[in-house]
């Protein structure tokens, strides 16, 4: 089997930074639990491209 990365058309920068835990404002999905469940729609918050499509909310699934 081969494999092609399209590893070109992405970029790659590094940066330091500190590590901030978050006040407890993360949204819980209880929905998601053991074997293969997956949560409602999601909103992000913000306009995330991958791709070249644009998406605003995510699914999450016990399964990764």
């Amino acid at each position: 089997m081969n494999c092609h990365a399209q590893v070109s058309a992405y970029g790659f920068s590094d940066m330091v930074g500190t590590y901030t835990e978050t006040s407890g404002a993360a949204t819980l999905l209880p929905s998601v639990k053991p074997d293969s469940f997956l949560s409602t729609t999601q909103e992000i918050g913000f306009t995330f491209n991958y791709d070249n499509v644009d998406y605003t909310q995510f699914k999450m699934s016990s399964n990764g």
